[in-house]
């Protein structure tokens, strides 16, 4: 008698430490699934960038012009320049932003009308003719090799250097914008152009770079229009939601044309985000 009660014992004891070891094992799960849960809703901020050395060049350029807002760089290095602001888009088109002397070249800058924090950042740079430059590779001149798809992947990824941190932009589209001559035979864009995104206000013209989100009919007509003229496809998607960079330059020998890379935001981290999480 006494052996079956400690058989009887011996099974009961062996059926909780079983029932504990499943509870285990679940709780462990939902410990894992919780924290993948809190890993893909708070990503940790991380950078393949040295965040100190670009936040140290942005504060020495800072030094050098009050107007300079930043650094543009291709990751491959296509093109790595400073960018300012002027009042008007006049003021740096020939004026070179370290010495405030005119400059045929000018200086990159972006769109007066622009604030850093808006869903659409346009910078302009000029194109620089081979016959000066014939390594092509002055101010804005490079993003002509965009054209051709064979230099699409190399130079798809890049990052915008600014005060508080580093946003990161993937090509989205290269395309030419075709410009209209008006009445003294000047080329100027026409208000049907779907360029960039704009509003009719109070009868002018105005570019409307705040909200591109102006009408959900008229992104699409836009994004359509986009993949008209492309070169190619890049097989990046992008909606109304999303943050642009627009980059313009002149093409060669062609007056009615600019030239047109349209950027998707990826990434957009600030400088002590990622220093703390490298130091955790």
């Amino acid at each position: 008698m006494n052996k079956i009660k400690s058989k009887i014992i011996i099974l009961v004891i062996l059926f909780l430490l079983a029932i504990a070891s499943i509870v285990f094992v679940l709780n462990d799960d939902l410990r894992g699934s919780v924290d993948n849960i809190i890993d893909n809703v708070i990503p940790k901020p991380q950078s393949k960038y040295d965040v100190e050395e670009l936040e140290k060049m942005w504060k020495d350029n800072k030094k050098i012009n009050k107007d300079y807002v930043g650094q543009i760089i291709f990751d491959s290095g296509l093109i790595n320049l400073p960018f300012v602001q002027g009042y008007t888009n006049s003021t740096y088109i020939t004026t070179n932003w370290i010495t405030g002397q005119h400059d045929v070249e000018g200086s990159v800058f972006m769109d007066y009308s622009c604030e850093k924090d808006d869903q659409n950042i346009t910078i302009y740079g000029h194109y620089v003719y081979e016959i000066y430059d014939p390594d092509r590779n002055h101010m804005f001149t490079p993003l002509a090799k965009l054209i051709d798809k064979e230099n699409y992947k190399e130079n798809k990824h890049v990052i915008l250097v600014l005060e508080d941190g580093i946003r990161e932009f993937d090509i989205a589209a290269v395309y030419y914008c075709q410009l209209s001559a008006d009445d003294k035979g000047e080329y100027v864009y026409a208000d049907n152009d779907l360029q960039y995104y704009w509003r009719n206000i109070e009868g002018d013209l105005s570019f409307d770079y705040d909200n591109l989100n102006i009408n959900e009919d008229y992104f699409n007509s836009y994004k359509s229009t986009i993949q008209e003229k492309q070169f190619y496809s890049t097989g990046v998607n992008y909606s109304k939601n999303d943050k642009f960079l627009t980059l313009q330059t002149c093409v060669e020998n062609r007056d009615d044309l600019r030239e047109i890379v349209l950027l998707k935001e990826v990434k957009n981290y600030k400088y002590e985000d990622v220093k703390t999480s490298e130091t955790n």
